[in-house]
């Protein structure tokens, strides 16, 4: 069982800060914002590479799509600063987290699709 499903149904700011720790766990240097029309999370790891990361918590019953529109703050943020752009999901119906998405700023997609994970 992940850490994230022991912790409870995270969403919201309380996915947001959860991922924020589990980033400086693994060493990055991390800017929590979650403000309106701010990124989520600005994290640089140890060798300063910067990703933006874009945090959902969705119940996922099925294939759910994320509009370009749902991570604007972050894009416009990843673009300027030459960064990864990082969309992070926790899925509240099976109470654990996907695998982060890399998302291309320069072939950007007109949506991602999120999948259940599969046991």
């Amino acid at each position: 069982m992940s850490d994230a499903a022991r912790s409870g149904r995270l969403a919201g700011e309380r996915y947001e800060r959860w991922k924020a720790g589990r980033l400086e766990a693994q060493g990055y240097q991390v800017d929590h914002r979650s403000g309106n029309g701010q990124p989520d999370i600005i994290a640089t790891d140890p060798n300063g590479r910067v990703s933006v990361y874009s945090c959902k918590a969705l119940y996922l019953y099925r294939r759910t799509t994320v509009s370009l529109g749902e991570i604007m703050p972050e894009l416009r943020e990843a673009v300027d600063r030459h960064a990864d752009l990082v969309l992070s999901v926790f899925d509240l119906k099976a109470g654990t987290e996907l695998p982060d998405m890399i998302i291309p700023t320069n072939h950007l997609p007109k949506a991602i699709t999120v999948l259940p994970q599969t046991p």
